[in-house]
């Protein structure tokens, strides 16, 4: 009896044991193991099942519009200029997941418009300021240089009529070069009832004589207090303009007084350009550089000071000029005036010799209209 109580305690003991191995047993299959051993294949396998979503849990892609994503297909334009600045932006990753959307940047935005995209293709053409650009007129200073005259583009016959002084009745010595100012009137009135265009050197410079209708110049040499008294009032009858080839040193020497000058180039009737200083044949002084620098430079800056616009032309008193006279006449002026007889042609004749047509006394108006004709 002792024996059958002994064996039954054993194998109550025995059983007690093996529950508690299969309770332990039953908490290890559902705690995670630290630093358990697993078969490799099993982990492969677990990793490619937890790769792929469930179909309910997928998330859906963020929705791009159409605009972003059709612009995101164009490629950026490579600069063509400077190829090696260009550089290659890092594609990043393919991601999946909720997180893709929220790491992945934004893409950028680029013209899809035709003409947005032309735009950035196109290099930058950069033209000079100076092709296209309008000269404005500047303050007066010694130190500005008026910028070359324009080439003519077509040749053109210019009428460039010359006088000197004025007077009706008893002109005395050199009668000749005194126009009366009677014929001198009809002589304008005609110009205006036929359409001329009255043009000063001016004129001729930031206009062009081709863009002006019939153009024709009315000039007088040396500067005379007619030129005032007997010219001026017609000029302001008519709304003429003319140009005075004024000697430096005439000023109040012929009565032709600082006041009237400043007065009738304020009207901008009346342009003044130069005759030099002292009225001397440059052809004669073209040996002495010193005196011609002066006879040149002086009367330029005096007129200048004077009238407070910038002389652009220079008569050769006597119509004395050479090669040498002319080159230096470039230095300071724009055109040179000659008394060479006969229509200027913009096309055939130099800038600086250009031609003028003679009216004396003695010039009836149907030798002035005459003259007109060429």
């Amino acid at each position: 009896m002792k024996k059958v109580f002994i064996l039954a305690i054993l194998t109550a003991v025995l059983l007690l044991a093996s529950c508690q191995m299969w309770y332990y047993d039953l908490i290890d299959l559902t705690q995670p193991v630290t630093g358990a051993v697993i078969d490799p294949v099993v982990q492969t396998a677990k990793k490619a099942k937890a790769a792929v979503p469930e179909p309910e849990s997928t998330p859906k892609e963020p929705e791009i519009p159409e605009e972003t994503a059709a612009s995101s297909e164009i490629p950026a334009p490579e600069p063509e200029e400077e190829p090696e600045e260009e550089t290659t932006a890092e594609q990043p990753e393919e991601t999946t997941g909720p997180s893709a959307a929220a790491e992945q940047p934004s893409p950028s935005i680029i013209p899809t418009t035709e003409f947005a995209i032309a735009a950035e293709q196109q290099p930058q053409i950069i033209i000079p300021a100076t092709e296209f650009a309008v000269i404005p007129q500047q303050p007066l200073t010694e130190a500005a240089e008026p910028p070359p005259a324009p080439d003519a583009v077509r040749s053109e016959n210019v009428p460039i009529f010359t006088y000197h002084t004025s007077a009706e009745n008893n002109p005395g010595r050199l009668h000749e070069y005194y126009v009366k100012p009677s014929e001198f009137e009809k002589q304008i009135k005609y110009l205006t009832e036929n359409n001329y265009t009255f043009c000063t050197f001016n004129d001729w410079y930031e206009i062009g004589l081709h863009d002006i209708e019939k153009p024709v110049f009315i000039t007088f040499d040396d500067g005379y207090q007619s030129n005032y008294t007997e010219i001026f009032p017609i000029l302001q009858k008519y709304n003429a303009k003319i140009t005075i080839f004024l000697a430096a040193d005439n000023v109040s020497a012929e009565g032709f007084t600082a006041e009237m000058i400043r007065e009738m180039s304020d009207s901008r009737l009346v342009k003044f350009e130069s005759h030099t200083v002292n009225h001397v044949n440059l052809a004669d002084i073209s040996g002495n550089d010193e005196g011609l620098t002066s006879e040149l430079e002086d009367s330029k800056h005096r007129i200048e000071e004077l009238t407070g616009r910038r002389v652009l032309a220079l008569a050769y008193p006597g119509g004395g000029f050479n090669a040498k006279v002319i080159e230096r006449v470039k230095e300071y002026y724009l055109f040179g005036v000659s008394t060479i007889y006969g229509f200027h042609n913009t096309g055939r004749h130099s800038n600086f010799e250009i031609r003028r047509l003679e009216v004396n006394r003695s010039t009836s108006l149907n030798a002035f209209i005459s003259m007109l004709g060429g």
